[in-house]
């Protein structure tokens, strides 16, 4: 299969300023993926690439980051995924997160957060926010958000439901826990939303 014909002088332009920032960014994982396109990627991947590309650009910039190379099991879910990402909420997460991979002074090692990123829709991480920073104690009756949603970040082990019982009270109580409604969340998904968020890697008051 040949590469894309981008004959357009936007899209050349795009392409010139992707290519540089990968140089600077990326090093020599630039060579292997050298952004030579498929006939089968979508020129709409490109799109939303080189808009993220460009948000990283800036934060980099406003930040004064001192670059390092990062890990193509990071790197290669992220540009599989914001490829196909439009809505502006997950935009800025993609940005934030491979900020904060790339800052030379963070030490964000982990590679599950792309994967777990992508499978979330802007809602369910506006859940995850709200559950976090939205409330005094960390805990929230999530009854704006569907089931759907809350049950997607709960099986990512972002959140948690908080389980309630009787107390042992009653003829037929057998002090079993219930659902309580009411969720918090996890060490796991603090570390996740702070990964996201600039300079949150290493805020310590979440």
């Amino acid at each position: 299969m040949g590469d894309l014909n981008l004959k357009s002088t936007t899209i050349e332009k795009s392409l010139d300023v992707a290519s540089g920032l990968f140089n600077k960014l990326f090093g020599s994982v630039v060579e292997e993926l050298s952004l030579r396109m498929t006939d089968n990627l979508k020129m709409f991947r490109l799109k939303n690439q080189i808009r993220n590309f460009k948000k990283i650009e800036k934060i980099v910039a406003d930040n004064n980051i001192t670059m390092r190379q990062i890990n193509l099991k990071a790197l290669v879910p992220y540009l599989e995924a914001v490829g196909l990402e439009e809505e502006e909420s997950l935009q800025e997460a993609w940005a934030n997160l491979m900020s904060n991979y790339i800052d030379s002074s963070k030490n964000l090692i982990s590679h599950v957060y792309p994967d777990v990123l992508k499978q979330l829709s802007s809602n369910e991480l506006a859940l995850l926010e709200f559950i976090i920073v939205k409330t005094d104690l960390n805990t929230f009756t999530v009854k704006q958000f569907t089931e759907e949603e809350i049950g997607n970040v709960t099986r990512l082990n972002l959140i948690e439901e908080r389980m309630r019982n009787d107390g042992g009270r009653g003829i037929l109580s057998s002090n079993i826990a219930y659902p309580s409604g009411i969720f918090f969340p996890t060490r796991f998904g603090k570390s996740f939303y702070q990964a996201c968020r600039i300079y949150a890697v290493s805020d310590q008051s979440l």
